[in-house]
């Protein structure tokens, strides 16, 4: 089976500033193409290795047959267990991913967003490096460590998803926490500043996600 070290999932949210995104989605050695996501993709001239969905957000997808005629096709029912954006983090994982990156999977359905955002537990679980990635923001999953690399003055926020995280210690940030804790519903973790670029953040206990942000 092929190995890809690097995947790229691109869904069909928001995605507005191509010219930020292509980049990022060139450095990619695989891209999986999720259903609306093709239609970036056309935007971006870039060509999907991989075409998954129940293709509901595509008005042909034969149209995208023709355009990418050498992309494998994985075709779903629309009434299924899974979302297609998770069924193409299954995908990535079975490929043996050793990062995967997610364009696309925020926007205005804000049950999709968190669904999504929840999704990187998946992927951590996997033992693979993993971050959404919209206009604005960077997001990420732990239950350890991260290592994470921004400009000085980029926002940082650390969100609990477990009642209690503990033993955080955060350094290169203005504001630094030795061996603190955090509870779930607290607000103490938004809004920090890289003051390095090159950043860590640890913890013993608990379940977190942090969020790079750019006003």
């Amino acid at each position: 089976m092929l190995r890809a070290k690097q995947i790229a999932i691109v869904a069909n949210g928001s995605m507005e500033d191509y010219s930020r995104f292509k980049p990022m989605l060139e450095e990619a050695d695989f891209i999986i193409g999720v259903d609306g996501g093709l239609k970036h993709l056309e935007k971006m001239g870039l060509v999907p290795d991989v075409m998954m969905g129940d293709f509901d957000s595509i008005e042909s997808l034969e149209f995208y047959k023709g355009i990418y005629p050498n992309a494998e096709i994985e075709t779903f029912e629309a009434r299924k267990d899974y979302t297609d954006s998770e069924l193409a983090i299954h995908k990535a994982i079975a490929l043996g991913a050793e990062e995967v990156n997610l364009f696309g999977v925020t926007g205005n359905r804000l049950d999709h967003t968190l669904a999504n955002i929840s999704l990187l537990k998946n992927l951590y679980d996997s033992d693979v490096k993993a971050s959404i990635v919209n206009e604005d923001n960077r997001i990420y999953y732990t239950e350890s460590s991260l290592v994470i690399r921004s400009d000085v003055g980029t926002n940082m926020s650390i969100i609990p998803l477990s009642l209690e995280v503990g033993g955080i210690y955060i350094e290169g940030f203005e504001y630094p926490l030795v061996d603190a804790t955090l509870s779930f519903g607290s607000t103490r973790g938004i809004s920090n500043v890289f003051s390095a670029e090159t950043a860590r953040i640890c913890i013993s206990s608990g379940r977190i996600v942090v969020m790079q942000s750019r006003d």
